[in-house]
């Protein structure tokens, strides 16, 4: 007769088995184990290919539309023509070249609880072959610390840092119009002219006869 201490010995051993072939196969994963998905730019071009953008808020309809010259130097012509500080506007460009979203959502129904169907600002890249792309920038995320964009043409939205964002939006607050360089100038020193020696006319006394 087999004892009560042997079955209750094979009971923890089959349970033990069980629970060793469970966590074999469905195991968490560890973060080691789970690749880490990179992602995906909402475009992809050269800064040198872009020879206009604009930025725009369509509420109050104000903006700032830059274009490159003949000569490839970045000119301001919206809200005023002038040479444009080039520093800010390669940066800009730079950034626009791949931006890369924080977060993408393929199933959206609505645009306009993502406050994009009346956008607070519209990001628009011309490219030399004639071709344009245009970023709609909506409403900050309850955390704060991303807005929610979406491209024209395209169902998906995504979410992008508002910190990455305001590189080009900053160039509406900021207008990214070149300082005149200041000359100087020189004012002639008067020399003051000599004053010529005046001789005192002498007074002969005369004898009185």
């Amino acid at each position: 007769m087999i004892r009560r201490t042997t079955w209750i010995t094979l009971a923890v051993f089959i349970v033990l088995l069980g629970f060793a072939i469970w966590w074999t196969n469905f195991r968490p994963e560890r973060p080691e184990d789970v690749a880490l998905a990179t992602p995906t730019p909402l475009w992809s071009l050269t800064a040198a290919d872009v020879a206009m953008l604009r930025v725009e808020d369509p509420t109050s309809g104000e903006a700032v539309e830059l274009h490159r010259d003949a000569d490839e130097f970045w000119v301001l012509v919206e809200p005023v023509a002038g040479a444009a500080d080039v520093s800010r506007v390669e940066s800009a460009v730079s950034w626009l070249e791949a931006p890369v979203p924080t977060r993408t959502l393929d199933q959206v129904d609505d645009l306009a609880l993502y406050g994009l169907t009346e956008p607070r600002r519209v990001v628009e890249v011309a490219l030399k072959d004639g071709s344009s792309l245009i970023l709609n920038v909506g409403r900050e995320a309850p955390t704060g610390s991303v807005a929610y964009v979406h491209v024209d043409d395209r169902p998906e939205i995504h979410t992008m840092s508002i910190y990455a964002l305001d590189t080009v939006l900053d160039l509406l607050s900021e207008i990214p119009l070149l300082a005149p360089t200041p000359t100087s100038t020189s004012i002639p020193t008067e020399v003051p002219t000599e004053t010529e020696a005046t001789e005192t006319p002498t007074v002969e006394a005369t004898a009185t006869p």
